[in-house]
């Protein structure tokens, strides 16, 4: 879809129940591991020096590329603060828990995929202390400090994993839908590095705006962005309105048992909840989407699909409008997905 086709103006969740990379000898977090600890000190220094890992900028904002694959989310100061935005979502809609397997006692190890600023990895040390924890990133942490259990480190996590088989009792992935390109795989790759019996718990978001009453029309600013926004990522690889609720049945595919789908609505445009907790979570979601509207926008539009800059400021300026100015109900689809690895 072209900026022509797009035209000119015209209820809640219940819940059950360094900026430096850090190195490590890491012979005494892993039994058994010489080829792990050889291969995991190597990998983000081979990361960076390789010039694999690459920065360009769009209009002001900074985005990264990796191995001639460029992503359409920007990574600068105004990226982390919708990111933060994200983590107080999501904190709010676990109603402050760290994740919903069923884990009983204190986890020994655990994962985070796609860490982003850091915060759930932090948040889940401190809730932790005995844990020791992995963030893992394509970008570099900003963090100024971190729990001394955690290490947040430079990985690519559609490259091969370098963790030992059965290493960890949680793996946890949130937001990464228009990340990654190979779901199967990384499943496959997640399942041999949880213990058996460990857990993978997946979180994210469907695309926004969605409407079920009428009040939205499709030839929308807002249905038209969002529209088009999921072909440009599609062009690229990047398949977002589907995998959310198709992750149970991935899950299953990929040998996971005891597989729960939590799923639930958080209201963005339109009549505001009355329920506290939920009002927040729609106006953190709102101002997250407001705010985030340039950086998902710019790349992916001019880069992927060939808008001119001009129409693609003037789309922005549009649907910020519309976001602040709908009478219609929309709202985003919240996913929960959690599996076990079999004994």
């Amino acid at each position: 879809m072209d900026s022509a086709s797009i035209g000119a103006p015209a209820s809640s969740c219940s819940t059950p129940s360094n900026s430096a990379v850090i190195e490590h000898n890491h012979s005494d977090i892993f039994d058994d591991d010489s080829d792990y600890a050889s291969g995991f000190d190597s990998y983000p220094s081979s990361l960076i020096s390789s010039g694999t890992l690459a920065s360009r900028n769009v209009n002001g904002r900074r985005y990264f590329s990796r191995r001639q694959v460029d992503y359409s989310l920007p990574y600068d100061e105004e990226e982390e603060v919708r990111l933060d935005l994200l983590h107080r979502i999501w904190t709010l809609t676990l109603e402050g828990r760290m994740f919903k397997a069923p884990i009983t006692g204190s986890p020994d190890k655990i994962l985070d995929v796609g860490a982003g600023t850091g915060l759930w990895a932090v948040d889940v040390a401190e809730r932790y202390p005995d844990a020791h924890v992995f963030g893992t990133d394509i970008a570099p942490s900003k963090l100024p400090w971190t729990p001394p259990n955690l290490d947040m480190q430079l990985e690519d996590i559609e490259d091969d994993w370098v963790f030992p088989e059965s290493t960890f009792d949680l793996i946890h992935v949130r937001s990464m839908v228009c990340f990654v390109t190979d779901w199967p795989r990384l499943l496959t790759q997640s399942l041999a590095a949880l213990k058996p019996g460990g857990y993978i718990e997946f979180h994210d978001f469907s695309p926004p705006f969605e409407c079920e009453d009428g009040s939205l029309a499709p030839s929308s600013v807002l249905s038209l962005w969002v529209k088009t926004w999921q072909e440009g990522a599609a062009l690229s690889g990047r398949e977002c309105g589907t995998v959310g609720p198709g992750m149970p049945a991935m899950m299953r595919a990929a040998g996971f048992e005891n597989v729960v789908d939590e799923e639930c609505k958080i209201p963005l445009t339109g009549e505001k909840p009355q329920d506290k907790r939920l009002r927040e979570m729609c106006m953190c979601m709102l101002r997250q989407l407001l705010d985030g509207a340039e950086g998902r926008t710019l790349d992916m539009f001019i880069r992927v699909l060939g808008w001119g800059k001009e129409d693609v400021e003037d789309l922005i300026a549009r649907v910020r409008s519309e976001m602040l100015n709908s009478e219609a109900n929309t709202f985003s689809r919240v996913y929960i997905v959690y599996g076990r690895k079999p004994l």
